[in-house]
């Protein structure tokens, strides 16, 4: 791993405390960055695929355009979300706040670590044109379903959780994984289709 420099670009995750390194390749960084933005939904599902179709729709226009474009183009989404995109110099600023949530690493190591740590969580793949959902999306949704039902909190605000998924996945609790894919493609498609129409284009 070779030392941080300021041509490097990097996703401020910091409700998890993850600075990913962005790729280069646009369709790669557009991806991670709608990972970034699925895992920083609180739980939220609904929430969290709302922004990543918002984004997936921004992008298709521009997905081939130079990769400044690009970052200018999305930085402004995600600021509005709380997310930054930084360069290498201003990251390397923000490791001590790394280290304060008891997660050590060694310099040159401490992005690998980081790297890693985000790519293992990944949720979802982007192709340039459309998201498809990972095992692991469907696992993280498991995962929510199951800490509510133990604790008794559900978030209402969910809806695709709680008023679609949620009462299906309960009688019919062996199919929970073929519920959560087929309704989340089902919603993705509506959202599509709704941001199209609030944005007057096919």
């Amino acid at each position: 791993m070779r030392e941080i420099s300021d041509d490097q670009y990097f996703l401020i995750l910091d409700e998890i405390n993850l600075f990913p390194e962005l790729s280069s390749n646009p369709v790669q960084m557009i991806e991670q960055i709608m990972n970034g933005l699925l895992l920083t939904a609180h739980d939220n599902v609904q929430e969290g695929l709302n922004r990543v179709l918002n984004l997936e729709h921004i992008c298709k226009s521009i997905i081939d355009a130079d990769i400044f474009l690009l970052l200018e183009t999305v930085k402004p989404v995600l600021e509005s979300y709380g997310i930054l995109i930084a360069r290498g110099l201003e990251v390397k600023a923000m490791y001590p706040r790394y280290e304060n949530k008891k997660k050590y690493f060694w310099d040159v190591g401490k992005q690998a670590a980081m790297n890693l740590e985000f790519s293992l969580a990944k949720k979802l793949s982007f192709d340039g044109t459309q998201i498809k959902f990972e095992s692991t999306y469907i696992d993280w949704v498991c995962e929510i379903l199951e800490s509510q039902r133990e604790t008794s909190k559900y978030n209402s605000n969910d809806k695709l959780i709680y008023h679609i998924i949620e009462p299906q996945a309960t009688v019919k609790h062996v199919e929970t994984r073929e519920i959560i894919e087929k309704e989340t493609e089902s919603y993705a498609e509506e959202f599509r289709k709704i941001i199209i129409k609030d944005n007057g284009s096919n």
